[in-house]
């Protein structure tokens, strides 16, 4: 949801202040503001109300902006300070901006303010986080230097040039050490032997060139006894080190004590190497049979499913003959359900695989509605067959969810396969869907699949999510399969944060119930009408109509160009081109797109000035833009949002999901222009 935005605008003019007001609600719904005209109405509201930004005319009656910037300055108030005047000369905002001003807008330009304020309030947002941080360096650095002194370790600072510079530590063990000298301002070489002072000296050399952390040990011999120590050594400044050094005496005369009592353990367990060499070449033995086994499956379903997908492919194509759209609708149909089969048979066959949960999700903006009705497909032919009543229970809006559109897809053909397999005929079975917003996040999508069919007893529950298992023999006689279903259903949901419910009862029914997170930044919008079964991103070419969206495409690369352009008109869009950023602007101005696709690397000028040129024209300020860009570099979706652009994406991009965006960007435009 988006923040409210407190505008304080110091302004004598009713009509100005409406103006300017009128202009900030288009892109601020919860707009907060207070008009003032003089200096003690400004300190008032400075003192009682927190402002994001402060909007002056230069020129007040008794009162103008340069009075109050220096008003803002001696509250000690962070703000940033906008000047909007219809008359103000290019000398005197300059000067306005060498006082502190943060930028300025000419109220016949009054278009380019929200993004100027909008810039700005990020701008002071960075820097309130940057003095936060450099106040809790300066209280970190003092609770460290507290830490320090309280450590029991002998600590001291010393230079490159091997001379001791301060004691950090008061340990007791100081005088004893040092045999009653003060170190400080001596040479390492002046207070221990040759021998350690050279080692001293090496990895303090390593410290300082490397910038690492050195730890190594010693021995001292101290009134006639032998003392352990571990020194570790850190670069504490350009040309210095801290010196640590512990007595680890004690720990040494451990550590001998557990290697003598491991030798006799090693002992032991050799003795027994009865058997456990015996019982570890049969599990090697029976996990290469699996392997085996798993092989010669894939390949023995591989096989028939890759004929099945080629001759699709080939009627899809016209190889065969020509077919009619009903046809053609069935042929997809197969050449769908044998891909997603390759995709279980993928899953199912390596069990490596699913066992060390190393499934990699791809996950983009997913339309749910129009997924669950393509899941719906793969399914309805055995939902006939049985006389099986399918319901939906589908809301009219739902948020887009960010997940692996083909996992959660298997999922929900996992749930609704079991649910025809254990519905006797005439049966029921109800899709149901159901987003439940919160306080604390962006709400949960609720997935249920419910069955009439033959339930699940109490004692049976526990088995549903462990691989290989079905809940009794019986069941394994009439009803095969794998027993993977559930497992992949559970960790597939669980990758995505969500979590599995289950309610059964026997001879009534069971309900199965993904329940998924929303992320923060998808926004609720009507779910786009579903053709055929299939998904928005899916649907077969559509017919370009003079009521398709207008898509205006920026590039000048011909192999992108052609690509995209293809792809989107085979979706149904209309498009007009554009090779540099001059045409796009001219375009944009004459052709009113629906939604501009924008490449940054362009000739004449580029992408991103082009944003700038198109969001001053004020019938142009909405239009959607979508920027693209093969650089990819850190900062590169700032700058693009900064210049204007809705959205970014980098190159390679892929089209399905340069579609969605498309869509959305469309229907959010037409529904509030």
């Amino acid at each position: 949801m988006e923040c409210p935005l407190r505008v304080l605008l110091i302004e004598d003019s009713e009509d100005d202040a409406l103006l300017i007001i009128r202009e900030l609600r288009r892109d601020y719904a919860d707009l907060q503001w207070q008009q003032v005209q003089t200096a003690k109405t400004l300190c008032e509201a400075l003192a009682n109300h927190p402002w994001d930004v402060i909007i002056s005319d230069y020129r007040l009656p008794g009162f103008n902006a340069p009075a109050a910037l220096e008003i803002l300055h001696e509250s000690g108030l962070d703000i940033p300070f906008i000047v909007v005047s219809g008359t103000i000369g290019e000398r005197s905002a300059v000067e306005m901006m060498k006082a502190g001003a943060h930028d300025y807008v000419m109220k016949d330009n009054l278009a380019r303010l929200p993004e100027a304020i909008r810039r700005e309030v990020r701008d002071a947002k960075t820097r309130a986080e940057r003095r936060q941080s450099e106040i809790a360096l300066i209280q970190s650095e003092a609770k460290s230097r507290a830490i320090l002194a309280a450590i029991p370790d002998l600590m001291f600072r010393v230079g490159a040039d091997g001379v001791y510079r301060e004691v950090v530590t008061n340990n007791l063990e100081l005088e004893l050490f040092f045999k009653g000298r003060n170190p400080v301002g001596l040479a390492i070489a002046e207070l221990v032997p040759e021998d350690v002072a050279a080692r001293k000296y090496h990895y303090m050399q390593l410290a300082l060139t490397t910038g690492k952390l050195q730890v190594y040990e010693q021995q001292l011999q101290v009134d006639g006894l032998i003392r352990d120590e571990e020194v570790r050594v850190v670069k504490s400044g350009p040309d210095e080190v801290l010196f640590m050094i512990r007595d680890i005496s004690d720990r040494k005369r451990i550590e001998r004590q557990l290697q003598h009592l491991n030798q006799e353990l090693e002992a032991k367990v050799e003795r027994r190497t009865a058997q456990l060499q015996q019982i570890n070449e049969q599990l090697v033995k029976a996990t290469r049979l699996k392997d085996e086994f798993l092989a010669t499956m894939s390949h023995e379903l591989r096989t028939p499913l890759n004929a099945i997908m080629g001759m699709a492919e080939g009627l899809q194509e016209g190889v065969f003959a020509e077919l009619n759209p009903a046809q053609l609708r069935a042929v997809q149909t197969i050449d769908r359900s044998a891909a997603h089969l390759l995709e279980l048979i993928n899953d199912i066959l390596d069990l490596a695989k699913v066992e060390a949960g190393q499934i990699e999700l791809e996950c983009i903006p997913t339309a749910i509605v129009p997924l669950c009705s393509a899941s719906l497909a793969f399914v309805r032919h055995q939902v006939l067959k049985k006389q099986i009543q399918l319901d939906t229970k589908f809301p009219t809006t739902l948020p887009d969810v960010v997940i692996d559109e083909r996992r959660i897809r298997q999922v929900l053909i996992n749930l609704l396969s079991n649910a025809v397999k254990f519905t006797p005929e005439g049966g029921c079975i109800t899709l149901e869907i159901e987003f439940q917003p919160s306080e604390q996040d962006c709400g949960w999508l609720h997935i249920a699949v419910r069955d009439t069919g033959i339930g699940i007893a109490p004692e049976h529950m526990d088995k549903l999510f462990q691989p290989f298992v079905q809940i009794d023999s019986a069941l394994n006689r009439q009803y095969m399969g794998t027993g993977l279903g559930l497992v992949l259903v559970k960790r597939i949901v669980e990758m995505h944060g969500g979590y599995v419910t289950v309610t059964s009862e026997v001879g009534v029914g069971s309900c199965f119930t993904i329940v998924l997170p929303c992320n923060t930044w998808t926004a609720c919008h009507p779910q786009p009408p579903v053709l055929s079964g299939s998904s928005t991103s899916n649907l077969p070419n559509q017919p370009v109509q003079e009521t398709s969206p207008l898509v205006l495409l920026a590039d000048d690369n011909d192999a992108n160009i052609s690509s995209i352009s293809s792809y989107l008109k085979a979706k149904g869009y209309r498009l007009v081109l554009a090779r540099n950023g001059q045409e796009v602007v001219q375009q944009a101005q004459v052709s009113k797109p629906d939604v501009i696709v924008m490449d940054v690397q362009m000739p004449v000028i580029d992408g991103l000035e082009a944003m700038r040129q198109i969001r001053h024209h004020p019938q142009l300020a909405t239009v959607p833009i979508i920027a693209l860009t093969a650089l990819a570099m850190t900062g590169d979706r700032e700058r693009c949002i900064a210049a204007g652009a809705n959205d970014y994406l980098s190159k390679p991009v892929k089209l399905k999901h340069l579609t969605t965006m498309i869509q959305r960007y469309v229907n959010r435009h037409r529904c509030h222009p």
